[in-house]
């Protein structure tokens, strides 16, 4: 070989030498900007389209396209609605006209079917075919007829191959193994991109679900605010128009009852005696309600409760009841001292004594008792010798205008409801343990005073 051609020799290899290293700075350039785009935007679909557009124009290859895996299921059909079962890489990102042509027909692949996408998903490996009229499942696409060789990547995120992405060329063999390996770092980079733009965007929607739902529980919050506010004007329309005219009613019948009982034979006071009885149970249902009401906006002082004067009263307020049913109370010889609104306390235990009355044992044997407890609290309760209720029975105890069967428990509806109000509204909780044929313990708990115990 002479001289010249020595020269000319080396000078092609140097050539070849500057080409190919201006190729893998190119590379490595376009690796830099894929990296500053996936760290500075958070839609994914944007991001795919800008990589697509730069590995294509910065390496003058004929085409690229990127594929995500179908998550959602509303790809597994054909074009006539039919169901396709399997896994499906949909077509997100693809450059020139041939691109725009397949993401409007809605193009995709099979995972691990015959395509180089569907592959390298499957096998999580990236697939070169020098030669695609010799690589058994290269994808012929119409839409390509150019292409010569292509270049299959997977993106991998957290272990899991979320999609790939094609690069094609119009030359045979235009991918070496370092080529490989630079667009590979590349697919890594735009995985982890989409990966995080895919959470960013299910945080986005998260913070407007929860915007939503709080702008409608506030709405729903002003609804039920001026309805309550309907219903107790309603309440207290209602006690002013009934009240009156059952006072009338009740004192009417008493009078009858004692000034002309002569004149009265025994069916006549019989009935006159039902009539009383149910006015009178209108009247109780009336104060019930308008109490229920009250308690929901009422401010009241709290103070130190004096529970021997609430028990003496609250007795005296059942003394016929008591008497009729022939009830043993036993008190407890002191009271720890809670805190609380005098009245509304003693209509709890109006409430629980009469029940307990009513639907405990025959006779009635009713104990009282009550206990400070270590989280600030007193546990007041009252045990009866009643046939006990079944668990569904005391879930649906203190639930407004809930009735058990009729021969057990029709007391238990409103009123206990009322208690429930009063007690949470005072701080403290309600509560029943009770078992069948082991009577029934209802109790509830108020904050404790510093004061001593009362006797």
């Amino acid at each position: 070989m002479g001289r010249a051609s020595a020269e000319t020799h080396e000078q092609v290899e140097v050539e070849r030498l500057l080409a190919a290293l201006e190729r893998r700075n190119a590379q490595f350039r376009t690796a830099a900007e894929v990296a500053r785009a996936a760290s500075g935007l958070l839609d994914p679909d944007e991001l795919i389209r800008r990589v697509a557009d730069l590995v294509c124009d910065r390496f003058n290859l004929y085409y690229a396209g990127l594929f995500l895996v179908d998550q959602t299921g509303e790809w597994g059909y054909d074009q006539n609605g039919q169901p396709e079962p399997g896994r499906w890489a949909v077509l997100r990102a693809g450059t020139g006209e041939a691109g725009q042509q397949m993401l409007e027909k809605g193009h995709k692949l099979e995972v691990g079917g015959t395509s180089m996408i569907g592959w390298c998903i499957a096998h999580k490996q990236a697939r070169v075919a020098a030669d695609i009229s010799q690589d058994p499942i290269h994808f012929d696409n119409p839409c390509l007829p150019e292409t010569c060789s292509e270049l299959a990547l997977p993106l991998i995120s957290r272990g899991e191959a979320i999609g790939a992405m094609t690069i094609q060329s119009t030359q045979p063999a235009a991918f070496s193994d370092e080529d490989v390996t630079v667009f590979q770092t590349m697919a890594d980079q735009l995985a982890y991109a989409i990966a995080n733009a895919h959470l960013y965007r299910h945080a986005q929607r998260e913070i407007i679900e929860r915007k939503r739902a709080e702008e409608e529980l506030r709405q729903y919050a002003a609804e039920i605010e001026a309805r309550n506010e309907e219903l107790d004007a309603f309440a207290h329309t209602v006690a002013h128009d009934l009240r009156e005219p059952l006072s009338l009613l009740i004192l009417g019948i008493a009078i009858l009852l004692e000034d002309k009982p002569e004149t009265l034979n025994n069916d006549v006071r019989g009935r006159l005696n039902l009539v009383s009885q149910a006015a009178h149970r209108m009247r109780n249902i009336i104060s019930e309600l308008l109490l229920l009401a009250s308690v929901r906006k009422a401010e009241v002082a709290i103070e130190p409760l004096d529970m021997v004067d609430i028990m003496t009263e609250v007795q005296q307020r059942l003394v016929y009841v008591i008497e009729e049913y022939e009830a043993e109370i036993v008190l407890p010889k002191s009271w720890p001292v809670a805190l609380g609104h005098g009245p509304w306390v003693a209509e709890v235990w109006a409430n629980y004594l009469s029940n307990a009355i009513k639907y405990g044992g025959q006779p009635p044997r009713i104990k009282l008792g009550a206990m400070a407890e270590g989280d600030g609290m007193v546990r007041f309760w009252i045990c009866d010798n009643g046939p006990g209720l079944t668990p569904e029975e005391q879930a649906r105890l203190f639930a407004p205008f809930t009735r058990l069967d009729q021969a057990r428990a029709r007391g238990h509806g409103l009123g206990l409801s009322i208690v429930r109000r009063i007690v949470e509204k005072l701080g403290g909780q309600v509560g029943v343990e009770s078992k069948v044929g082991q009577g029934s313990t209802f109790s509830f708990t108020l904050p404790a005073s510093d004061q001593a115990t009362r006797t």
